[in-house]
């Protein structure tokens, strides 16, 4: 059975801007004072028909927020997990049993996604260890810890920061005695909201096996 760490995490989706639907209804702002006496009398003398027609339009739900599409580029696979590519990327060549990893052709070697799968030199490691794994290693002590995330139903704890010029962020998830990572590269030319697209598309791709 999968050794895995479930909690209530943040859903992937909250990783794209969501799209903040507001309004309100403005009166007329008319003075509150007289007429009164007048209102009374015209809703008193209304006909039956009148008094009994809506007064106005049926309220209509708000739309709600759309679902985040999934990648569905190239996949990359692991014994444990896989996950697809955005459309127009491309796997890289030499893709290992314990490492697949794809780029996007349009921004050279700036933007970057690898799945990897290695055995756990700690039998049980605490949130805190896995993400000092990743601080000391892909991150080089520059990193910031975010909130983790659930993903396919599996907690995965959330870490950013930058590789030279590049954004990256880093999930990682024991799994089966295994450390499970996902890394997502991105050029810093890229606007952060299409970063973001990118990071919540490949993230709504991903299943465990």
């Amino acid at each position: 059975m999968r050794s895995v760490s479930r909690c209530k995490a943040l859903p992937a989706a909250v990783l794209v801007a969501v799209l903040v639907l507001s309004g309100c209804d403005g009166g007329d702002g008319g003075d509150g004072g007289g007429g009164g006496g007048a209102e009374a009398s015209s809703s008193a003398s209304a006909t039956p028909s009148e008094a009994g027609s809506p007064s106005e339009e049926p309220t209509t739900a708000e739309p709600t927020e759309p679902a985040v599409v999934p990648a569905s580029g190239p996949e990359l696979t692991m014994d444990v997990a896989t996950v697809r590519l955005p459309e127009g990327w491309e796997l890289t060549d030499g893709q290992a049993s314990f490492l697949a990893t794809g780029t996007d052709p349009g921004a050279g070697a700036t933007s970057f996604i690898g799945l990897s799968q290695f055995p756990s030199l700690t039998p049980d490691p605490t949130p805190a260890e896995l993400e000092e794994t990743v601080l000391d290693g892909d991150l080089r002590g520059r990193g910031e810890v975010q909130d983790p995330v659930e993903v396919d139903g599996v907690e995965m704890r959330r870490l950013t920061g930058r590789d030279g010029s590049s954004s990256l962020e880093v999930f990682i998830a024991l799994v089966d005695g295994d450390l499970v990572t996902l890394k997502i590269r991105q050029g810093k030319d890229i606007p952060q909201d299409a970063r973001d697209e990118v990071v919540a598309s490949v993230l709504a791709s991903f299943s465990w096996t």
